[in-house]
């Protein structure tokens, strides 16, 4: 069922969608009725429609840089998926049960909370980035190598420049030595 903040933002979506129908539907008219009065030599008329034009597409910019705008997601969410890209990724329905979860525990605690505002605070991110494995429960950086490719780009930022082939062989050298022993199990 959504809530309530949602109904409103479907709501102002499709009014929005509505009135670009509207505002597109009036340009066409208008340029046509304006090309007609200019063919027909009314210069009088064909000017009215032309400054016609110009309000809407006036009107139609505001509609237009919202849209460009626009995002589902706070500045906080947006910045925690850039950091952390392969972990959102991998955890996406986890860190959706978290940011839900978070959101209705912060609306039962407060009926009053700005949720846009909550969803913007380090509280929240620090739930989502602690239930994704991005942090310790003391709030501290995981440790934890979560994929391949995140073990190779940690490598190479130490290390420099070093190919995913000598890592995998680095990698396969390791495991046997540690088969025989020949290197701490602790490493």
């Amino acid at each position: 069922m959504p809530t309530h903040d949602e109904l409103i933002a479907l709501a102002n979506q499709k009014m929005t969608e509505a009135a670009v129908k509207q505002i597109a539907a009036d340009y066409q008219s208008n340029s046509q009725l304006a090309y007609e009065s200019a063919a027909a030599g009314k210069w009088e008329d064909a000017g009215y429609h032309a400054r016609e034009m110009r309000r809407l597409e006036a009107e139609a910019l505001p509609y237009v840089q919202a849209a460009q705008q626009q995002s589902p997601y706070t500045q906080a969410e947006q910045d925690l998926m850039k950091n952390y890209p392969d972990e959102i990724r991998k955890n996406w329905s986890v860190a959706q049960i978290a940011a839900n979860n978070l959101i209705m525990s912060k609306r039962k605690a407060d009926p009053e909370a700005d949720l846009w505002a909550y969803r913007n605070s380090g509280e929240y991110i620090a739930g989502i980035c602690h239930a994704c494995g991005i942090t310790n429960s003391d709030g501290t950086e995981s440790n934890e190598v979560h994929s391949a490719n995140e073990a190779l780009r940690a490598c190479q930022s130490k290390y420099g420049s070093v190919s995913a082939d000598e890592y995998n062989e680095n990698v396969k050298r390791l495991a046997e030595l540690k088969k025989y022993g020949l290197y701490p199990m602790s490493q």
